[in-house]
């Protein structure tokens, strides 16, 4: 496969696998901007630089879902939501724990 013209290449498959394989998965990719689709290709260059086993032998459905899950919008990326208050109070908490203490230990 050749790289697009930002990259000085023309856009074209240069054997009819590459073109099969290029309509089979357009799908997955057709929501992807380039810097996106780089992103996932530096992640799996970084898991081969890690030594990942995985990532050792490559396909094309790792490839097309090493770009879905570097682009994932992680946990640590969303909006950050507080627990609401407990219902009840510390006192009534405390003595519900030390009721099932006594509980526990009668056992």
């Amino acid at each position: 496969m050749t790289y697009p013209k930002e990259y000085g290449l023309n856009i074209s498959a240069t054997t009819k696998r590459e073109s099969l394989i290029r309509n089979e998965n357009a799908k997955y990719l057709a929501n992807y901007t380039l810097d996106q689709i780089d992103k996932g290709f530096d992640f799996i260059r970084q898991q081969k630089h890690d030594g990942e086993p995985k990532y050792l032998k490559m396909d094309v459905d790792l490839c097309v879902g090493a770009v879905r899950d570097a682009n994932k919008k992680r946990a640590a990326h969303q909006e950050y939501t507080p627990l609401p208050p407990p219902k009840q109070s510390k006192e009534e908490r405390k003595a519900q724990v030390s009721k099932w203490r006594e509980e526990f230990e009668s056992v």
